[in-house]
C-alpha cells in the first residue's frame, strides 16, 4: 500500500547522530483538521558490534523505559495519539511553566547503561480531524471474517492466510502453512524450495514448497530481504489468484495437503491505535496499515542531539500572508540544566499580541521583552495566532526574534495551521528543533522539494522558499557566488540583526529553479519552507536547514524507514547533497544504477544534488519491516525526503 498524503519533509546529516537527544513539545491549537494525532519516536544506531539499549524518559512523572535494539534494526516508539501526550501543549497551557511535557532519548551499548553510544532519533507527527474517520484499505476477507472464533483463548487469531480462491481468513500462529514472499525487486529464483509465481508492479512473488508457522515464515521472508506478501489492490489480488490457478495442476500436493492455503503478511497488532477485536488493528508486513485514520497533515523532525542545547537562538518559520481561524506560529522551550533557567524573548518588533493560556508564568516589560523562568525539565510555550482580528504584526513577529537564556535550553519553532496560502485557507503543520547560533553556519545549499514556483507568474505564490535570519548587523548575503569572488563582487543583500530575507527558487538572482546557494560573512539561520506533492497551499512544512560544515560525515548509517510516518505509509522522494561525481551508495547499491537526476550547485560546483523517486526507493529499501536507509559517499552527505 502506498498512500500519497500531504507533506512530510526532513533534512538530515551526520550531525543528527548523538548519544543524548532531548525532545521538546509543540503547540497545537486543536482546530479544524489540526487536532494532534499519532506521535512516534524512531530510533536507529550506526553501532554494529552488538545490541543497543535505548532509554526513553518522560519528564514530570519521570517514567523511564529501556528498550533493546538488535544490530541493524530500528525502534518505533508510539508516544500517543492525542493532545495529552508529553509532546503537545494546548491553548490552556500557553504561557505556563509545565512539568509534564518533554522527553529524553539516550543510547547505550551495554545493558547496565554505562557505555553511551550514538543514535539517530526522529519525531514524526500526524494531525487530523477530532472525530477521526477510520478508513480501510483493500480487503478480501471471507464472509464473516475475521472472527477470532476458533482458538482456545480469545484474541489469538491474529494472523491471516489466503484461501486458494483469494479469500482471507484469520488463524492462530500454531498452524504450519506454506507462505508467499514478496520482494521489491525483480528476481526469478531464490532457491529450490520456492516456486516463482511471477512479477507484479516491479515486485517478485514466491510461494514456499514447505510449511512453517506465521512467525517463522515472516523471519524467512525478512532473511531474503522481503516480507510476507502484502496485498493492497484488487489488481494484485487477482494476479495472485491467477498464479494459484496456473499452479494448481503443476503442484497438486501444495494445494491438497492443507486446505487453508498459504500465509500472507497480514497480522493484528494489539498496540495499533485502531485495535479492536476482531477487525481492528490489522497491519501488513510491509509496514502499512489495513486500517488507518483519515489524516490531513504530517511532519517530521530529526533531533539535533548534542548540538541542540544552547543559550542564544534566532527564531524563524514559514511566512504567513493571510489570516484564518486555524493559523498559529509558536516556539517552545525545554530547560535541560539543573536549578533555575532564565529565558528572555526580545526583538519581536511592535504591535504583536500573543495567545494567552489560563496561567501567566511570565513577565512582559515596557520594551515588550517576554521573560520566564524554568526549573530543569520544565517546558514553556509561546504562540501568536494569525486569526481574523489579530494584529498584522503576528504574521512575522517571531521571524528574527531573539531568544536568550542563562543556561542551556532546547527550542522548537514552527507553525501549526500553515503559512503562505495564495489559494485560500490551506493548512498544514511544520516545525523543527533548532540549534543555537554557535552551531549554525554561514553557508547553505537549499534544495527545492516538490512544490510549484511562480504560480500565476507571482514569485510569492509558492511554498518553496528559504528564510535567512541575521544575528548581527551588516550581514552580507551572496547568492551563487564562489567564495574567492566575494572580495570583488558586491553582496546581493545586506541585512541587520533580527532582519530576514526571503529567497525564492527561480527568483531574482537565483540561478536555478531547484537550488539556492547562499554564502554570508556571518553566521545566519537558514530556515526553509517547502511543499509536498505539488503546488497546493495545503501541502507544506518547514525546517531548519543544516548548513555546509567542513567536518560533515560521508556516511549516514541507519535512517528509519522513510515511508513510515507515524504508522501510515507515504510515497516518498529522496534528494541527496554530496560531492559532484561522488561514489554514492544507498544501502550498498551504486546510486548510478538508478540514473538519478542530478545538478551541480552554482557557486559550489564541487557539490551536486541527486534525486531518487519513489520507484527507486522500492529497490533501495528492500530490507523487510525495518527498511533502514544507509547513505555512503566519498564526500560529505546531506539529504532530504518528502512526499
Amino acid at each position: 500500500m502506498r498512500l500519497l498524503l500531504p507533506l512530510l519533509f526532513l533534512f538530515f546529516s551526520g550531525y543528527s547522530q548523538s548519544v543524548v537527544h532531548y525532545i521538546g513539545p509543540v503547540s497545537s491549537n486543536q482546530k479544524n483538521t489540526l487536532f494532534a494525532k499519532e506521535q512516534y519516536i524512531y530510533v536507529t544506531s550506526p553501532y554494529q558490534d552488538g545490541p543497543v539499549y535505548i532509554r526513553i524518559s518522560k519528564f514530570g512523572q519521570f517514567q523511564t523505559e529501556i528498550l533493546s535494539m538488535e544490530v541493524g534494526r530500528s525502534i518505533s516508539y508510539r508516544v500517543g495519539d492525542n493532545d495529552e501526550t508529553p509532546l503537545v501543549i494546548v491553548d490552556d497551557d500557553l504561557g505556563k511553566n509545565l512539568s509534564d511535557k518533554g522527553m529524553k532519548v539516550e543510547g547505550f551499548r551495554d545493558a547496565s547503561l554505562t557505555l553511551p553510544t550514538p543514535i539517530f532519533v526522529e519525531t514524526r507527527f500526524q494531525a487530523g480531524n477530532y472525530e477521526a474517520n477510520p478508513q480501510t484499505q483493500y480487503t478480501s476477507w471471507n464472509t464473516s471474517e475475521p472472527n477470532d472464533c476458533c482458538s482456545s483463548t480469545d484474541n489469538e487469531e491474529n494472523y491471516a492466510h489466503i484461501w486458494f480462491n483469494g479469500l482471507w481468513n484469520d488463524l492462530y500462529d500454531t498452524d504450519n502453512l506454506p507462505f508467499v514472499i514478496e520482494l521489491e525487486y525483480n528476481i526469478d529464483s531464490i532457491g529450490d524450495d520456492y516456486i516463482f509465481l511471477g512479477l507484479f508492479d516491479g515486485h517478485s512473488y514466491f510461494i514456499s514448497k514447505f510449511s512453517r508457522n506465521w512467525g517463522e515464515s515472516r523471519n524467512i521472508a525478512v532473511e531474503f530481504g522481503g516480507y510476507l506478501v502484502s496485498i493492497n489492490t484488487q489488481e494484485e489480488q487477482d494476479q495472485i489468484v491467477e498464479w494459484f490457478s496456473e499452479l494448481q495442476e503443476k503442484e497438486e500436493d501444495l494445494f491438497t495437503y492443507n486446505g487453508y492455503g498459504p500465509w500472507i503478511g497480514l497480522f493484528q497488532d494489539p498496540t495499533d491505535p485502531l485495535y479492536s477485536e476482531p477487525s481492528g488493528g490489522w497491519r501488513w508486513d510491509d509496514g502499512s496499515s489495513l486500517n488507518y485514520y483519515d489524516r490531513q497533515q504530517a511532519n517530521s523532525s530529526f533531533l539535533k542531539g548534542e548540538s541542540a542545547p544552547g543559550k542564544v537562538f534566532r527564531l524563524g518559520h514559514g511566512i504567513s500572508n493571510i489570516q484564518s481561524n486555524h493559523r498559529r506560529v509558536f516556539f517552545t522551550v525545554l530547560a535541560v540544566e539543573e536549578e533555575i533557567t532564565q529565558i528572555k524573548l526580545s526583538e519581536l518588533g511592535e504591535g504583536w499580541q500573543h495567545a494567552e493560556g489560563d496561567n501567566q508564568d511570565y513577565v512582559i516589560d515596557s520594551d515588550g521583552n517576554y521573560t520566564f523562568f524554568l526549573n530543569q525539565y520544565q517546558t514553556h510555550a509561546f504562540a501568536l495566532d494569525n486569526a481574523p482580528g489579530t494584529p498584522q504584526a503576528n504574521l512575522d513577529a517571531l521571524v528574527g526574534a531573539l531568544l536568550e537564556s542563562d543556561k542551556n535550553i532546547v527550542v522548537n519553532v514552527g507553525f501549526w495551521g500553515g503559512s503562505n496560502a495564495w489559494q485560500g485557507n490551506g493548512r498544514d503543520i511544520g516545525f523543527d528543533q533548532i540549534k543555537p547560533i554557535d552551531n549554525v553556519s554561514n553557508e547553505y545549499i537549499f534544495l527545492r522539494a516538490a512544490g510549484d514556483i511562480n504560480i500565476s507568474g507571482i514569485e510569492s505564490n509558492t511554498n518553496e522558499y528559504a528564510i535567512v535570519v541575521a544575528h548581527e548587523d551588516n550581514t552580507r548575503l551572496w547568492l551563487h557566488t564562489n567564495v574567492e569572488d566575494t572580495t570583488s563582487v558586491p553582496p546581493d543583500h545586506i541585512i541587520n540583526k533580527g532582519e530576514y530575507k526571503i529567497l525564492y527558487f527561480g527568483g531574482v538572482g537565483v540561478s536555478s529553479d531547484d537550488q539556492i546557494y547562499l554564502l554570508s560573512n556571518k553566521r545566519v539561520y537558514g530556515y526553509q519552507n517547502m511543499a509536498g506533492q505539488n503546488g497546493s497551499a495545503t501541502k507544506q512544512a518547514m525546517m531548519l536547514v543544516n548548513g555546509i560544515n567542513p567536518l560533515a560525515s560521508n556516511k549516514i548509517n541507519g535512517i528509519y524507514n522513510i515511508e513510515d510516518i507515524a504508522s501510515t505509509k507515504f510515497e516518498m522522494s529522496l534528494k541527496i547533497l554530496t560531492s559532484t561525481g561522488a561514489d554514492l551508495k544507498l544501502n550498498g547499491v551504486d546510486a548510478s544504477s538508478f540514473q538519478p537526476t542530478t545538478e551541480s550547485i552554482f557557486g559550489r560546483e564541487d557539490f551536486s544534488w541527486y534525486y531518487f523517486d519513489n520507484s527507486d526507493l522500492g529497490t533501495i529499501l528492500p530490507l523487510g519491516p525495518d527498511k533502514r536507509l544507509t547513505i555512503e559517499s566519498n564526500g560529505p552527505v546531506y539529504g532530504q525526503y518528502y512526499g
